[in-house]
């Protein structure tokens, strides 16, 4: 059984034939773009096939201006938990969504068909004072959630305007990459780390300022004073194997503000 709500009310069939019949009487509007294929079913620009013991049903609701059409789950489980799939077509098949045009390109989100899929990603709403939230659901306990950018195109998050510079946060890929940089949470009584990862043995982290600028700490109580008393040292205490004098200084400024300087031998 089908039900098809109109502007005003919703008819109910039992048969295909039924529905052509009745939206040919509404003007064959939309009664032309079906066809007869079969008992239980119908093709052509739609196809309506017939589920057995079928309780729940799509629903398509019509809006006055300036409100929007509904799609959505119809029947006697209306208002309970029942899932509305869109399904692309196996094998490579694609569900597209906004956009423009008449080809996957032209959409503004593309979902592709994964027939072996057993985690997803899941979107959430929120009330009012609480953020949505994008995560992972599936069969897995633990998953990653990957953001991949094309080629080497750059993730941005957060910020303002719609190009790179306007991001809170970039993370450029380089195309081959093989190590990383790796954010860890931790804790209470536990620090959050910054570190390297990936397939390299040994790997340097660089922090690189924008063209003139330094590297500044964030806190006042990061760097101390030795007592109160200013504090010299003479170039016989450079650390062993090192040059017997300093070589450069590292610049940096702290959380007041005040420029500071770590000796390079």
């Amino acid at each position: 059984m089908v039900a098809i709500p109109l502007v005003s009310s919703t008819a109910t069939f039992a048969e295909p034939n039924q529905i052509i019949a009745t939206l040919n009487a509404f003007g064959g509007t939309i009664g032309s773009l079906l066809a007869p294929a079969g008992a239980g079913s119908l093709a052509g620009a739609i196809n309506l096939p017939a589920a057995s013991s079928q309780v729940n049903l799509l629903s398509i609701t019509g809006g006055a201006t300036g409100s929007p059409v509904l799609l959505g789950v119809g029947g006697p489980s209306a208002g309970t938990s029942v899932d509305l799939i869109i399904d692309g077509n196996a094998p490579s098949g694609a569900v597209g969504i906004g956009g423009i045009g008449t080809v996957r390109a032209g959409a503004a989100l593309v979902v592709p068909f994964n027939s072996t899929s057993a985690n997803f990603i899941q979107i959430s709403g929120a009330a009012s004072g609480s953020p949505p939230i994008m995560s992972v659901g599936g069969s897995d306990t633990n998953q990653d959630l990957m953001f991949q950018a094309k080629g080497t195109g750059t993730i941005g998050i957060g910020g303002t305007g719609t190009a790179k510079a306007g991001a809170a946060l970039q993370i450029v890929s380089v195309g081959t990459q093989v190590n990383g940089l790796q954010i860890t949470a931790a804790i209470s009584g536990a620090d959050p780390s910054i570190a390297v990862f990936g397939s390299d043995t040994n790997r340097n982290l660089v922090l690189s300022p924008l063209g003139t600028g330094t590297i500044k700490f964030g806190t006042t109580g990061m760097i101390s004073a030795n007592g109160t008393v200013n504090q010299s040292f003479t170039n016989s205490t450079a650390p062993a194997g090192a040059s017997v004098s300093i070589q450069r200084w590292l610049t940096f400024i702290d959380a007041t503000g005040r420029t500071g300087f770590i000796p390079v031998w």
